[in-house]
């Protein structure tokens, strides 16, 4: 019993691991860029059920990187629907950069839905270059 209870204990915390490390990525970016992550839409049987525009935050990462989202209708082709759907684009935009370094940036999206608030987390790592 304490056999099994123990590989299953593992096996959640491989689950989890991987988990993780599919939430982060990793980038590059120069002082003045601005780069598009991808698009965010929250949907349910290729419906929206967002009531706004979802948000984006830095939670935690240097100054000189700021989150936005452009509101737009956006292709969910991973679901395979065939009508866009309102949603948006992640970008990032990193100003004044004076030296290079590696950073640490946790990404946090809001999308208010019918059913309430949701959330999303992304780690970035990001190479910073002037």
């Amino acid at each position: 019993m304490r056999a099994l209870l123990f590989l299953v204990a593992i096996g959640l915390a491989q689950t989890t691991a991987t988990a993780v490390a599919a939430a982060e990525r990793s980038l590059a970016i120069k002082s003045g860029e601005t780069l598009e992550l991808g698009q965010i839409y929250f949907q349910s049987n290729c419906r929206s059920i967002l009531k706004g525009p979802p948000t984006a935050e830095i939670l935690d990462g240097p100054p000189e990187l700021s989150v936005s989202v452009k509101e737009m209708q956006v292709n969910a082709r991973l679901q395979k629907c065939p009508k866009p759907l309102p949603g948006g684009i992640l970008s990032l935009t990193a100003k004044d950069i004076t030296k290079v370094s590696v950073n640490k940036a946790i990404v946090r999206i809001k999308y208010s839905t019918q059913d309430g608030d949701r959330y999303r987390s992304e780690i970035l790592n990001v190479t910073m270059v002037p």
